[in-house]
């Protein structure tokens, strides 16, 4: 608190009774405080106005309330008006019980002393009401510093509030993060074992076999019959065949999980792309006595990944064939869908009349590597990654691979691309 300069103010129409007052306070207070004095309650009021103009204290009035003019009960309610927290002490020789009330009433009247006064009873009183100044204006310090520090405290709680919010949320995350790694890892872990196992169980077959078929080649070379060899070494091609197709799709996979196969959308025609892998597998299809028809109209433009949609096609058109029935139909299709006001897609379907799927094999090839598909109709080998590789491109082109599927019926292979 500021140490600010000390008045204390004394108003009686009386010279004398002011000269009194004056006297007695110098010598009960000393020169701690100073005493003005004032003759009439206009006097008083201008004092006063010069008081708080300068920034001085006033914590106690003294008035007599018979005076000409302004009366004192008048008098201190001005100034309770302008200092309500000031002190005032009524002094007056003639008893006035209304003046007394409407003092305490409307000028918070400390006290009130009768006229003559005994001097150790006033400066009790006086000393009163000044103690009485001073605990207020220290518990008015003190409410005002405490509200300052609840408005500190207040703020400090909606920061701490905020930061542990911030905070919580921020290990909540963290913690969905490393549950996320951790789920990737251990998918990641099956991933890498199942990889094993197809690398283990297909290429480990397709090899022996062709180690097989070439020890007994050059064993018994003179020894096998013409036709012998002739079939010994379509054998061999069949297996070469199988091994180029699994290493081509292990590592079309490997590429795809290690991020090295680069997405380079471009316009081009499903039409055009569909004749081209009509043509690329019409040996496979010759074989087996299959009929391809497609319906997929010219200038059917997508954008998209050309070389990716490729493979996409050719794997699915492969799947196909490898489980039709001799002789039965493969068709590919294209319908148009409207997907919003702004734009539109192509669906594309393979569909094949072979011997189908149930739906937890469905699931099963569409969720992991590994799973081991059934052989052809032919017992052509196969593996599901295929499936799997189609699935992360379509994925990484906006799509998804759906499959419908009836056993002993056969399989629609559904996937959809962005028109132009």
């Amino acid at each position: 608190m500021e140490n600010l300069k000390k008045t204390i103010l004394c108003v009686d129409d009386e010279r004398l009774v002011l000269l009194s007052l004056k006297a007695q306070l110098k010598k009960n207070l000393g020169d701690e405080y100073m005493i003005e004095i004032a003759e009439n309650a206009e006097d008083g009021l201008s004092i006063i106005d010069e008081v708080v103009r300068d920034g001085q204290e006033l914590p106690l009035i003294i008035s007599d309330q018979i005076m000409p003019g302004i009366k004192g009960d008048e008098f201190l309610i001005r100034v309770h008006q302008i200092l309500p927290s000031s002190r005032s002490i009524m002094l007056t020789g003639q008893a006035n019980a209304d003046a007394v009330g409407n003092a305490l009433n409307n000028a918070r009247l400390y006290r009130y002393i009768s006229k003559p006064w005994d001097e150790i009873d006033f400066v009790m009183a006086v000393t009163a009401a000044l103690d009485s100044f001073y605990k207020e204006k220290t518990i008015d310090f003190q409410n005002s510093e405490l509200e300052k520090l609840v408005t500190q405290l207040q703020i400090y709680n909606e920061s701490l509030e905020q930061t542990v919010s911030a905070r919580t949320a921020q290990v909540k995350q963290q913690n969905e993060e490393l549950l996320n790694q951790q789920v990737l890892l251990k998918e990641m872990n099956r991933t890498k074992d199942k990889l094993f196992a197809v690398i283990g169980h297909d290429l480990k077959n397709s090899l022996t076999a062709l180690l097989s078929i070439t020890e007994s080649l050059h064993q018994g070379y003179d020894d096998l019959a013409e036709t012998d060899k002739i079939e010994g070494i379509q054998r061999i091609h069949q297996a070469s065949l199988e091994m180029n197709q699994l290493l081509e799709h292990l590592l079309d996979w490997v590429r795809l999980q290690t991020g090295r196969t680069s997405f380079v959308p471009v316009v081009f025609d499903l039409f055009q792309m569909a004749e081209e892998m009509i043509s690329i597998i019409r040996t496979a299809s010759e074989k087996k006595q299959l009929r391809i028809y497609q319906s997929i109209s010219c200038k059917a433009l997508v954008n998209a990944d050309r070389n990716m949609i490729s493979t996409v096609m050719r794997n699915l058109l492969n799947n196909a064939i490898k489980y039709s029935s001799r002789g039965s139909e493969i068709r590919i299709q294209c319908n148009t869908i409207q997907q919003n006001l702004d734009g539109y897609s192509h669906q594309i379907i393979v569909e094949d009349h072979g011997i189908g799927m149930e739906p937890e094999k469905i699931k099963n090839l569409l969720q992991s590597i590994g799973a081991f598909s059934s052989p052809g109709t032919e017992n052509e080998p196969g593996t599901g990654l295929g499936l799997i590789i189609c699935r992360d491109m379509l994925q990484m082109n906006g799509g998804e691979l759906s499959i419908e599927s009836t056993p002993g019926k056969g399989s629609r292979f559904i996937f959809a691309l962005p028109g132009i």
